[in-house]
């Protein structure tokens, strides 16, 4: 049943218009263009209508005038001609404006008494003071009469239809023709087509015809993604069509249903199925297929021609389907570059039982899908079309009309009727409502998903709002806030008697909105379901409004959507109100969540109805324990002051009749959290200010015990009130329980992925990841690894779960797990740039403090954990082990030797390479060389490019650690000269030192197998003995072959030993 709500001051003003064209001259046609301006096409010229502003005047009376002796006042008209101009044809069916181009289309008769009717794109007229030529004007030429036009504003695309096909064009600028157009493709009907309605939307055309069917066809342009061909040509084949201009097989299934590819076409009359659905060049071969099925007839006659592939009143969905080009009767215009087609695809086909009179194709921001509207005489219905063949097509909403229409209009806020009687104005469900309604769906369930209530009807079905009385109202244009009415009456003769045009202005929003609310007040306490129904639609009016604004600037936009968004929280409260009252907790908490109102404003509100209602309010306490659940996660800690004071309600309020979402509410708001650390540390300790809290950890203590330490959001909860309340080692107790639990392995993978998804919770209060960290460093580990891979945090913020907590003594064992986590991501090479010189710090830093891994807490990590600490670099340097064992061997400081050795080699690996790493690792390293002396000093000797001084301290206390050492450092041929010249000097001096010897021999030995003959003569010192330095200079000839310069080289050498 229709609900009809009339407002009389839905329109602020009504003008009588007829005064705007000269005497003599009769309307034709109206359409609209963009905000407040009109097209009007007479018996004599092609007319630009503007609206102009002037004193608000009282409206008139609808009244038809004679074509031959109008009279009106000049000061109500409100439409002004602004340009103007004379077209081939007066007798125009079809107008529409190109805003992009400056140019119009016109569906207008050849000639002046031929039948056959053309489309024809005028542009330029100014230049030949408003007379159309040649020059001036372009015709899409058609094999027969054009029966139907649309246009597409956005892409600059027209649609025409004969009765025997479809093209589509793009108009496009030129610099010296001015505009020129282009056919992008035909489609021919193998069976004629009375199309009576088109309308098209980029490469989506929709049509009607007068049999009663609405097909929308999408052309499918190819892709650039060569293997996307390649799976489509193999789709193709298995749904086996053939390859055959006018034929295609289908298949029938068991229970008699006929299917073309992956759809079905229906059971009976298969013959003609996709003839019905396409109109195209489309037949089907059945007799083979029939033959092959000896349960034909029987299954036929039980499904009698069930038809899943068209919409109607029973089934409200559609499967579109993909087609070849050519099977569809389809020809694109190969000469045109601009598209290039692959496919084609019915997106929809619904079947009415009367003809259509009005189509529209639309789409808002919000949503991919088009919306599309289509309207008969007592019907209207708004279908979503599916974006591809994979997406389904669904009917959203049917209209029940009150009166026989003869034309519709849908806007983004209202639907307009042209009936027998007048003007009809509705309430709209259109595809920004749909997307409204599922957002909100979507919130409610997300507040309710644990409740038992079930949901309200949040959107009732459309009313009547406006009905103005008009008398042979034929035509309706919108235009933003203004409507253009063209009313006539015509003779027995057919001929038009008399004709009127109206500009009907809307009330303001803003202004109208008051007044349905001031109405709905009247319903309040007499009739509670007119009230609900006047406060939603108000509150979708303005909803839809600010829709509509999104993406539009200015300071003016601006202004209105503050306007706007203040009156829809003004009705979300309202609504949250009156649902509280009715005791629709799920519907209430939605509307609060609008509204904007305070938490604790809505708690008084709810306690206020808790008291009166007493027990009937606690069975639908889910509803609201989830609403304040998302309200205090949405709040994030805005109103820090509030939330505490809001604290002790809110916790005994969870107690006392929610249980069982009290750990929800402390996993899920960082709010609650902190609110209640706050408070504890504001109590200082005072027990009867936190009793609330000690309940409530009781309350889960029980609830865990009872259950057996099984559910981890109750054990995180209850750990995190025992940590707030100081019981650190209960909190520990707690996880651990968890752990040492049946299937000890399982629990342990599902307390990672728990605390991979309570992260936001462990990272906020380190005291809190003390416990986790506690209970289970492998855990954490896990944690920290698994974060990185899949998620944005940065290593810091990773490095942050290890730390302890200001005050407390830090633990060694953060420091291992800090360097496991690091080395791991080093293994996987992630972030090594950053992870290097944080790494290198922490090897220097447990080195100098004697820290010994198996001590940190090594053994308490899993296998593989363990043995990668163990192993990875490991590989302790020679020069490193030579020190260590002549001065460090009896300290027993076995830990120096372990991180050091993998500082030196994690320096090394690196290559000494980045400088960054370098800089920020010798900051740490400075104050560590006094107490660790020598291996750390000749590190920062080797880094900072000072070799030279190095080996002088190496040649000093040990120099058979010299060519090691040289040999990780040395990059240069001058560094190992250097220590050549050094090393003979010294044995010079001490002939008898052989630990001096053998390193130098050593050297050499390393030197010509690593070096070619000119680079050791360059190594070697010019005052050195030939006859000792010959059987090197020989082995290196051996081991690197000699090259020209080299046998020079050696021939001058042999000559000198000679």
């Amino acid at each position: 049943m229709v609900k009809v709500f009339l407002f009389k001051d839905l329109f602020s003003r009504q003008d009588v218009e007829g005064r705007t064209f000269p005497e003599g001259e009769e309307p034709i046609f109206i359409s609209s263009m963009e905000e407040g301006k009109f097209l009007v096409s007479t018996n004599e010229k092609i007319y630009f209508l503007n609206s102009i502003e002037h004193s608000l005047l009282p409206p008139s009376s609808p009244s038809i005038s004679s074509s031959s002796s109008s009279s009106y006042d000049n000061n109500q008209s409100t439409l002004k001609s602004f340009d103007e101009f004379i077209p081939f044809n007066t007798q125009i069916s079809f107008l529409s404006f190109l805003p992009q181009l400056n140019c119009v289309i016109a569906l207008e008769k050849e000639k002046k008494n031929s039948s056959l009717k053309v489309v024809r794109i005028y542009f330029n007229w100014k230049q030949n003071g408003g007379r159309t030529s040649e020059e001036n004007c372009v015709t899409l030429h058609s094999p027969s009469s054009v029966v139907c036009v649309a246009v597409c504003t956005k892409s600059n695309r027209i649609v025409m239809a004969t009765k025997k096909g479809m093209s589509l064009w793009i108009v496009q600028k030129n610099e010296e023709k001015g505009i020129e157009c282009f056919k992008l493709f035909d489609l021919e009907f193998g069976i004629q087509q009375n199309i009576v309605t088109l309308a098209v939307f980029d490469l989506i055309i929709a049509y009607g015809t007068e049999e009663g069917h609405l097909r929308v066809l999408k052309m499918n342009e190819k892709s650039a993604n060569i293997e996307k061909e390649k799976n489509s040509v193999e789709n193709e084949s298995k749904q086996n069509w053939k390859r055959d201009e006018n034929c295609c097989s289908c298949e029938f299934d068991e229970e008699g249903n006929v299917w073309i590819g992956s759809v079905n076409v229906g059971g009976q009359n298969s013959a003609d199925s996709l003839n019905v659905l396409l109109g195209s060049q489309f037949t089907i071969e059945v007799a083979s297929v029939r033959n092959s099925n000896p349960n034909l007839a029987k299954t036929n006659q039980r499904k009698s021609g069930r038809r899943m592939s068209v919409i109607n009143d029973i089934c409200k969905i559609f499967d579109p389907v993909e087609l070849p080009l050519h099977l569809a009767g389809i020809r694109p215009n190969r000469d045109f570059i601009g598209s290039s087609f692959s496919s084609f695809s019915l997106l929809l086909h619904f079947k009415f039982d009367e003809p259509p009179h009005s189509l529209s194709l639309s789409k808002d921001m919000k949503r991919e899908n088009l919306c599309c509207f289509i309207s008969t005489p007592r019907k209207g219905h708004v279908v979503e079309i599916a974006k591809d063949s994979e997406d389904k097509s669904r009917l959203l909403h049917t209209y029940m009309y009150t009166n026989e229409t003869t034309s519709a209009q849908l806007t983004g806020l209202f639907l307009y009727l042209a009936t027998q009687s007048g003007l009809e104005t509705w309430t709209t469900r259109t595809a920004n409502f749909y997307s409204l309604q599922q957002k909100q769906e979507k919130d409610l369930e997300e507040i309710n998903r644990r409740s038992e209530t079930e949901y309200s009807n949040l959107f009732p079905s459309p009313c009547l709002v406006g009905l103005q009385p008009y008398i042979g109202l034929s035509t309706i244009a919108v235009s933003g806030e203004i409507l253009l009415l063209f009313s006539k009456v015509r003779g027995e003769n057919g001929m038009m008697k008399g004709w009127n045009l109206y500009s009907l202005h809307h009330t303001p929003l803003v202004a109208f909105y008051g007044g349905i609310i001031k109405k709905a007040e009247n319903y309040l306490e007499s009739n509670p379901g007119v009230y609900l129904q006047l406060v939603l639609e108000a509150h979708i009016l303005v909803s839809k409004k600010l829709l509509i604004l999104e993406g539009k600037g200015g300071e003016l936009v601006e202004t209105m959507q503050e306007e706007f968004k203040d009156q829809k929280r003004h009705s979300a409260a309202l609504l949250a109100q009156f649902y509280l009252q009715s005791r629709d907790f799920a519907s209430a908490c939605h509307y609060f969540s609008v509204s904007g109102l305070k938490i604790s404003d809505v708690m008084d509100r709810m306690e206020t109805v808790w008291s009166i209602q007493g027990s009937k309010f606690h069975n639908n306490s889910l509803d609201f324990g989830q609403y304040l659940i998302q309200a205090l996660t949405k709040d994030n800690m805005k109103d820090q002051e509030g939330s505490i004071a809001l604290l002790p309600k809110t916790i005994q309020y969870f107690n006392s009749h929610i249980p069982n979402l009290l750990s929800q509410l402390i996993l899920e708001s960082f709010a609650v959290r902190k609110a209640l650390m706050l408070h504890i540390n504001a109590c200082d300790g005072r027990k009867e200010d936190i009793q609330h809290i000690i309940n409530a950890a009781e309350l889960l203590n029980r609830k865990n015990h009872d259950g057996g330490y099984k559910n981890l959001e109750d054990i995180f909860a209850l750990s995190f009130f025992q940590n707030a309340l100081q019981r650190r080692q209960e909190a520990v107790d707690t996880i651990n329980k968890y752990i040492a639990g049946e299937e000890q392995e399982k629990r342990v993978l599902s307390l990672i992925d728990f605390c991979v998804k309570q992260i936001e919770m462990i990272l906020e209060d380190t005291k809190f990841g003390e416990i986790v960290r506690s209970s289970n460093g492998y855990v954490v580990l896990e944690v920290a690894l698994t974060l990185k891979k899949n998620s944005s945090f940065s290593i810091p913020k990773l490095l942050s779960l290890f730390n302890t907590s200001e005050g407390v003594q830090p633990k060694i064992s953060d420091d291992l797990l800090k360097i496991c986590f690091l080395e791991r991501l080093l293994v996987e090479k992630c972030s090594i740039d950053e992870v290097i010189p944080l790494l290198l710090e922490l090897y220097l830093v447990n080195a100098s403090q004697d820290h010994i891994p198996l001590e940190m807490g090594l053994g308490l990590l899993s296998y593989e954990w363990k043995k990668q600490h163990e192993r990875f670099n490991l590989s302790r340097p020679k020069w490193i082990q030579i020190i260590i064992d002549e001065s460090e061997s009896d300290s027993g400081n076995s830990s120096f030797d372990f991180y050091l050795t993998k500082f030196h080699n994690l320096l090394v690996q690196s290559s000494i390479s980045s400088p960054n790493s370098i800089v920020q690792t010798l900051k740490y390293l400075d104050p560590l060389i006094g107490k660790n002396g020598l291996c750390l000093q000749l590190i920062k000797l080797a880094i900072t490019q000072n070799l030279e001084k190095g080996f002088q301290i190496l040649l000093k206390e040990n120099s058979y650690a010299c060519v090691d050492y040289g040999r990780v450092f040395c990059k240069e041929i001058g560094d190992w000269r250097f220590l050549c010249n050094k090393m003979l000097e010294r044995l010079t001096k001490e002939e008898e030192n052989e630990q001096l010897k053998r390193g130098y021999e050593e050297l050499m030995q390393y030197l010509s197998a690593h070096f070619n003959l000119q680079e050791i003569l360059n190594i070697i010192p010019y005052n050195g003995s030939i006859g000792f330095f010959t059987p090197f200079i020989k082995s290196s000839i051996q081991i690197n072959g000699i090259s020209k310069v080299d046998l020079l080289i050696k021939q001058t050498v042999n000559h000198l030993l000679s």
